[in-house]
C-alpha cells in the first residue's frame, strides 16, 4: 500500500457516533486496546487559521478542488493494494462499517462505527450478526436502479474478495460461513476467534459492490464499471486520463440532507511546482503541505487552515529475507545501525517526528512498544556505523552492490529520502544502485506478497490502527504486504495467537512479545515518521485528514461556507 504525498490528500471529515453507545450494538472485546493504555496521537494541531464555520448550520453546495498526481491503475477495489485505486472508489463505494471522521475525532480514530450496517451484535466468540440500514440504497443507474442493498450484496463481495483472491484475501478467510436469512441481515459464523474482524469491516479493502454490475462487466477494472457501482455518497462523472476526475452527489444517499458537497472535482498535479501554485492561487481547496512549503504558502493565503500531527505513514527499507545477503540477520541489523535516525530528524524535518515509526506506528500509542522498551532490540535502533560494519563483516559481506526500488510517485516529500540512505550506507560498505521506477511497475515489482525485486526497496505504508494489520500483513507468510518474504516458524505463532486472543489485556501482551522480537530480527528497517501537515481555504467547513482511504464517508458531511468562499 504505498503511500506519499498523494497520501495527503486523502482527506476526511464527517462523523459517526461511537457504535457501542449510538446504535446499541455490543462492543466486542479486544477490538480496543486496555481502558488504561494510553490512546493514539493524531488529534492534530491548527497552527494557522481558524475554523470560522463553528457554530453555523450546514449548507447544501458547491464543489470540492483536489489535486493528484497518479491515476487509478484498475477501477477495481478488490484486485490491488494501490491507493490510487482506492482513495477514488471509496467515493462511490463503501465498507459496510466506518471509522469515526472529522475535527472532534482527529486523524487516527479508527473505532468501529455504524455505516452500512446500522448495528450489530457479538452473540459468542465465533458469530456476529449485522442488521443493515433499511434506508440504504443503490445508485438510480442501471443496472441497479436505485434498489436497497440487501444482506446478499454484502455476502457476495466478501466472497468475491475471497475467492479472487484479493492481495488481502488473508485478513478475511477466518469467515466460515455467511448467513442471509433475510435481506436485512447477515451472520457471519468465523473459524476462530478473531479480534480484529470489525476494523477490517470498516476497512477500505472491503467496499461493497454489486453482483450484477460484476456479472455485466466481468470484473470491475473499466471506467464504466466505476460509474455503474455506487452504494457511497457520490458516483463517478468523469474521468480523463491524467487530467481530471469528477464525482457528484449521488441523489437518494440514505443519509438525509449528504452529502452537502455537490461534488468533488480531482485535477491532475504532477508538477509540485504547478501544485504549490494552484494552492497559493486559492484553486485548490485541500492539499498537503510540506516543512519546505508550509510558511511560503501561509505567507501568500495568510487565512488558510493549516493543521500539523505525526505522519501516519511508515517509512521502511524492504529487504529479501529469502536471498543473501539480508537473508542474514546480522546484515539487516546492520543495515538498522547504519541509519542516523537524530540526523534524519534534523535535517529533513527540523527535528520534528519520531526516530522510528515501526512496526506499530507512533501514533497507535495504545498498542506500540516504544524504544527504550524493546530490550536486546533497542541497541539496533542506536546510529553506529562501527557496530555496523562489525555485524556485517561477521556475516561475511565486507560490502554490499543492491539494486534499491524507489519511485518518484511517492512525491515531493520523500524525494530525498533514498539519496540520504545512500549516503547513509556508503559508510558501512553498503553501495546502492537507486533504481527510481514508473509508480504501476514498482507496485508489481515490490509492493504484493510476489515480490520480485531482488535486494531492497522503500515503501511507505500506511494501516488502520489494529495492530494484526501491520503485523500480520506485514510479517505473515500469507500477508499480503509480506514484501520482505519472511516465513519466520516462531513469529507466525505469535501473530497468530494475538489474532485470536479477544481479551485486550492479553492481547496486547502478545503484541510486546512479538514488537521485541522484530525489533531484534529486524526484517525491515523503519526510518523516522516527519509531521504531517493539511491546510484547507476557510470556507472549506468541518473537514480534517484521517488515516482511512475511505474518501466518501469523509468527505460526506464537508460543507463549504459561502460566506467564506474566496
Amino acid at each position: 500500500m504505498g503511500v506519499g504525498a498523494a497520501a495527503l490528500l486523502a482527506v476526511g471529515c464527517g462523523g459517526d457516533d461511537d457504535a457501542s453507545s449510538a446504535t446499541g450494538a455490543t462492543k466486542p472485546a479486544g477490538t480496543t486496546a486496555p481502558d488504561n493504555a494510553a490512546k493514539p496521537g493524531g488529534a492534530g494541531t491548527i497552527v494557522n487559521g481558524q475554523e470560522k464555520y463553528l457554530g453555523k448550520t450546514p449548507v447544501r453546495g458547491g464543489t470540492l478542488r483536489q489535486s493528484y498526481t497518479t491515476d487509478p491503475i484498475t477501477w477495481d477495489p478488490h484486485q490491488t493494494t494501490s491507493i490510487n485505486t482506492h482513495l477514488r472508489t471509496a467515493l462511490f463505494n463503501s465498507p459496510l462499517l466506518q471509522y469515526r471522521f472529522g475535527p472532534q475525532y482527529g486523524i487516527a480514530d479508527v473505532t468501529a462505527s455504524a455505516n452500512l450496517a446500522s448495528k450489530w451484535e457479538q452473540t459468542d466468540d465465533t458469530t456476529v450478526t449485522f442488521k443493515l440500514d433499511p434506508k440504504a440504497k443503490w445508485t438510480s443507474r442501471a443496472p441497479l436502479n436505485g434498489r436497497a442493498l440487501t444482506s446478499k450484496d454484502v455476502a457476495f463481495s466478501l466472497n468475491r474478495i475471497l475467492t479472487l483472491p484479493a492481495p488481502y484475501a488473508a485478513l478475511y478467510q477466518v469467515i466460515d460461513k455467511m448467513e442471509t436469512p433475510d435481506d436485512a441481515t447477515l451472520v457471519l459464523k468465523l473459524k476462530q476467534p478473531y479480534a480484529p474482524l470489525f476494523n477490517y469491516l470498516a476497512h477500505y479493502y472491503s467496499q461493497i459492490v454489486a453482483p450484477e454490475v460484476v456479472s455485466q462487466f466481468g470484473d470491475l477494472k473499466s471506467v464504466d464499471s466505476a460509474k455503474a457501482l455506487g452504494i457511497g455518497p457520490f458516483e463517478l462523472e468523469s474521468w480523463q486520463p491524467n487530467t481530471e476526475m469528477r464525482f457528484k452527489r449521488r441523489d437518494g444517499y440514505f443519509r438525509e440532507n449528504q452529502p452537502y458537497l455537490d461534488g468533488v472535482v480531482l485535477r491532475n498535479q504532477a508538477d509540485p511546482n504547478a501544485a504549490l501554485a494552484s494552492i497559493r492561487a486559492g484553486e485548490t481547496d485541500t492539499f498537503g503541505l510540506t516543512l519546505e512549503n508550509k510558511d511560503s504558502v501561509i505567507q501568500a493565503r495568510k487565512d488558510v487552515v493549516v493543521s500539523q500531527a505525526l505522519s501516519v505513514v511508515a517509512w521502511l527499507i524492504t529487504l529479501r529475507s529469502d536471498v543473501a545477503p539480508t537473508s542474514d540477520a546480522r546484515v539487516r541489523q546492520g543495515i538498522a545501525m547504519a541509519i542516523d535516525r537524530k540526523g534524519w530528524l534534523d535535517s529533513l524535518y527540523g527535528g520534528q517526528g519520531a526516530i522510528d515509526n515501526g512496526p506499530i506506528q507512533t501514533l497507535w500509542s495504545d498498542w506500540r512498544l516504544p524504544p527504550g522498551q524493546l530490550g536486546e532490540g533497542d541497541k539496533f535502533l542506536k546510529y553506529d556505523p562501527a557496530e555496523a560494519k562489525k555485524l556485517l563483516s561477521a556475516a561475511g559481506v565486507d560490502s554490499i552492490k543492491a539494486d534499491f526500488k524507489f519511485t518518484a510517485a511517492y512525491g515531493a516529500a520523500v524525494a530525498a529520502h533514498p539519496e540520504l540512505l545512500k549516503d547513509l550506507l556508503s559508510k558501512v560498505g553498503i553501495t546502492l544502485n537507486v533504481d527510481i521506477m514508473e509508480y504501476g511497475a514498482f507496485v508489481g515489482a515490490v509492493m504484493n506478497s510476489k515480490p520480485t525485486y531482488q535486494s531492497m526497496s522503500y515503501v511507505g505504508v500506511r494501516f488502520m490502527g489494529d495492530p494484526d494489520e501491520m503485523l500480520w500483513d506485514m510479517y505473515h507468510p500469507t500477508g499480503s504486504k509480506n514484501f520482505a518474504k519472511i516465513n519466520d516458524a516462531e513469529l507466525t505463532k505469535l501473530l497468530e495467537k494475538q489474532r485470536q486472543t479477544l481479551d485486550a489485556k492479553a492481547r496486547k501482551s502478545v503484541v510486546d512479545d512479538i514488537q521485541k522480537y522484530l525489533a531484534v530480527k529486524q526484517y525491515y528497517v523503519y526510518t523516522p515518521a516527519f509531521a504531517q501537515i493539511d491546510g484547507w481555504l476557510p470556507s472549506v467547513a468541518n473537514f480534517r485528514n484521517h488515516v482511512s482511504y475511505d474518501t466518501g464517508n469523509m468527505l460526506r458531511e464537508v460543507w463549504i461556507d459561502p460566506t467564506l468562499k474566496s
